[in-house]
């Protein structure tokens, strides 16, 4: 919200509702950056690692229609989700945006986290309570789960595409309210 970033996971985005997502925010007129998160595994000297990757589709200062909507429709699945250290990066890049109310759309598609288990669950947990403290909106959306209301995330579970408009409508009314 107001400067909002929606920031689905690269492991669930082949999934139509972003672009809707992005035309709900548009028509809202509410400011928004839209990203997608994977990671990979890396060998480090002290043995094996986690490499986050984030990818904008959206910058904050864009337009919607164009590459934005059209980078969201071309993403495709990817893995390891390092949940942690994902919304920490998020919180960060909101903390520097200069919108009074903000808000993060955190999409998932279960086993949060999915990869280097304890030390991201720690970093989640810690985040959550960071975002909570800093007073930053975050909406948890579950396709087909709802592991981000165990971090005590306000969540949205969709299950199957007949789902999307009442996913629409749960964003647009926490949006509105």
């Amino acid at each position: 919200g107001c400067a909002t970033n929606a920031m689905p996971s690269a492991s669930i985005c082949c999934w139509p509702p972003l672009s809707g997502i992005g035309d709900l925010l548009t028509q809202l007129g509410i400011p928004f950056s839209m990203y997608a998160h994977t990671g990979q595994g890396v060998r480090r000297s002290g043995g094996p690692g986690y490499e986050l990757i984030i990818v904008p589709l959206k910058g904050e200062h864009q337009l919607w229609k164009g590459d934005g909507r059209d980078n969201a429709r071309r993403l495709r699945s990817g893995a390891a989700n390092l949940d942690g250290h994902t919304m920490q990066a998020y919180r960060k890049m909101l903390e520097r945006q200069k919108g009074r109310d903000k808000l993060l759309l955190y999409f998932t598609d279960g086993a949060m986290p999915c990869e280097n288990g304890v030390e991201e669950k720690q970093v989640l947990i810690q985040e959550c309570a960071v975002l909570k403290a800093k007073r930053i909106h975050t909406i948890g959306v579950g396709i087909g789960c709802d592991d981000p209301r165990r971090y005590g995330l306000d969540t949205i579970e969709v299950n199957s595409t007949r789902d999307i408009p009442a996913l629409l409508q749960g964003i647009g009314e926490r949006l509105t309210h």
